[in-house]
This record gives C-alpha cells, structure tokens and sequence, in this order.
C-alpha cells in the first residue's frame, strides 16, 4: 500500500502550536491525551472499543460503498458486476487487538478494509514478529493465499477497531468472466506488491536503519512537498516492526534523523523538508515502502 494512506498529512497552517509537544502546525492534534478525554475526543475515538461495531454496523452502508469504489481492486468494475460481487459479501468485524485470521488458517476468503486500520504479520518459529503491510481504508487483505487455496502465509491484527467486506475467493474468481476489468485489477495489484517487496528486501541489503526510516516516512508525502506533519495510523513499535527493526533501533534511527528536520512525540511527526528527506533515502521513482 501507497504510504500516503498510511497517515493523514497534515499541511503546515501558520498561527499556532500543539498544546502538548508543540510542533508548529494549528491543525496538529498531539495523541498524547488523558485517559478522561479519549471518551469525548472524537479525533481520538480510536482508543475506545465501539460497542457497536459488531452489532449495529454490520450492513453494508452508502459511505462503505463509496470506500469500496476507491478500492484498487474494485474501482475499475462496472456497476453491474460490483454490485453483483458486494452482494455476496459480508461484513466482517474484529476490535483492537483482535485477529482477523491467523497464519495458517485456512484461506478461503479475501478482505476489503472499510474502515481501520489492520497489520498484516508473520511469527517465526522463535517468536520473532515480522509486519509486512499495514492496510488501512480500501486496502485489500490475503488476496493470494485465497487465490492459491491452502493456508494463510500470515496473520492479520486490528491496530484500530475495524470493519472489512470478506469475498470469497470462488466469488471473486467467477466474477472474473464477467468483467475482465477486475482481472486486471488483481494482476497489476498483485505484480505491484511484489514489486514493493522485492524493493524492501534489496533496501535491507544496503539502507540503512535511518534511511529505511527516511523513505518511509518521505513516501507519505507528494515528491515536491516541503514542511509536512503526519501523525502516523499505528504506534511506533507496530513501525519498528513493518522496517524489520527492533523499537531501540527505530528510537535511535529517528534521532539520527533529526539532523535531517524530522522531529517526533509518540505518532506524530514533523518534517521541515520532505524533499530533502527523500534524497537522503536516495528514493528512485519506485520508491521504499
């Protein structure tokens, strides 16, 4: 996935602080709040389990259509064809913390995120916790495993309470005859995530710790962006391990960079030049992450 879905950017708007780490942007809302406020905050709804979510909101709504026809796997789909295949879909619902499906689960079934956020991991034999995406809104899930059949290569976790449309892979492989449109969809979907892995596993031969993190974060914003702030979707240790880094190493990696501009409290992050910090991870056009 795109890292510009990973975090909601947030431009620089002259004239104010954040009350709490003070980074210079009016519309920067620091996630450090107190435990008697995350009932009412709305920006930080996310820290509360909605009681609903798997009662009251397990319909298919107008808005989650809308996510739906901004899925890349779905949105070149005429209407005929994708209401047939929504159709047959159902609403699938897991709170923070809770697992969508585990590694080696069978897989039968492929997911559409509607809202929230998900990590998509894999657990060695030692214990060891590797990330491999982090899917967020019209993000789509275990795609391969249900085409191949078998098991699940890896696990998927809530970061945030979350509601997802589960397709079965019989569905979505018959709706392939009747719209070729969704064929392609999947092929170059597919083709680009293994790209993007390939381009990770040659970064981890030569990035370092500190421009992983650089290309990382410089991939949230467009090419010619210059001061940004972002509060990241997760928590730094759910980043440590998408960057295949221990946290001791992503704290260290984040000190390096502030030579660089690049300035953090908890899941915010300011960047004085997102340019600059591009040419440090030496980004070609492909990208990192």
């Amino acid at each position: 996935m795109s890292g510009k879905t990973m975090a909601a950017t947030l431009q620089r708007a002259r004239g104010g602080d954040c009350d709490t780490c003070q980074f210079p942007s009016i519309a920067h809302v620091c996630v450090r709040i107190s435990d008697d406020d995350r009932g009412t905050c709305q920006r930080e709804s996310r820290y509360r389990r909605d009681p609903r979510l798997k009662s009251q909101r397990m319909q298919v709504t107008p808005a989650d259509l809308t996510v739906l026809r901004c899925s890349p796997m779905l949105e070149t789909m005429d209407e005929t064809a994708f209401s047939a295949l929504v159709g047959q879909g159902k609403i699938r619902a897991v709170h923070r913390g809770e697992a969508l499906f585990h590694q080696g689960d069978a897989a039968q079934s492929l997911f559409v995120v509607l809202e929230g956020c998900l990590k998509v991991y894999r657990t060695s034999s030692e214990g060891v916790v590797t990330v491999r995406r982090i899917a967020e809104t019209s993000d789509t899930l275990a795609e391969a495993s249900a085409f191949i059949g078998g098991r699940y290569a890896a696990g998927a976790e809530a970061v945030w309470d979350s509601r997802l449309l589960e397709l079965s892979a019989d569905a979505v492989l018959m709706a392939f005859a009747t719209s070729p449109a969704l064929a392609r969809s999947v092929a170059v979907l597919l083709s680009q995530r293994l790209e993007r892995q390939m381009q990770e596993l040659e970064s981890a031969y030569w990035a370092s710790a500190p421009q992983r993190l650089a290309a990382f974060l410089a991939e949230m914003f467009d090419a010619d962006a210059g001061e940004v702030d972002t509060r990241l979707a997760f928590d730094k240790n759910v980043l440590a391990a998408r960057l295949g880094m221990t946290p001791e190493t992503l704290s260290r990696a984040f000190l390096a960079l502030k030579d660089k501009g690049v300035r953090t409290h908890n899941r915010c992050v300011y960047i004085e030049d997102a340019q600059r910090l591009r040419e440090f991870a030496a980004l070609d056009d492909g990208g990192l992450y």
